[in-house]
This record gives C-alpha cells, sequence and structure tokens, in this order.
C-alpha cells in the first residue's frame, strides 16, 4: 500500500506527489464534485 487514508486525506498535492512521483495539485471540480488533481 502506497498510501493509506479517506479520499480527503489521500487528494493532496503532496501525498499525490508521493505516490507518482511528480508535482501534483488539486482544484475543486468545476461542478462542486470531487477534487480534480493535476501535474504541474
Amino acid at each position: 500500500m502506497i498510501a493509506q487514508g479517506t479520499p480527503a486525506e489521500i487528494m493532496r498535492g503532496e501525498t499525490l506527489e508521493m505516490i507518482y512521483g511528480i508535482p501534483m495539485g488539486i482544484l475543486p471540480h468545476p461542478a462542486g464534485a470531487a477534487p480534480v488533481s493535476f501535474v504541474y
């Protein structure tokens, strides 16, 4: 297991960078649903 936690805890830039090995950011979804991740 690479990361453990709730979806909200895992959907953080620092956690995603640790998982994927590249700088990641998070934006709120325009429709208000789940957050959207992106690569810097």
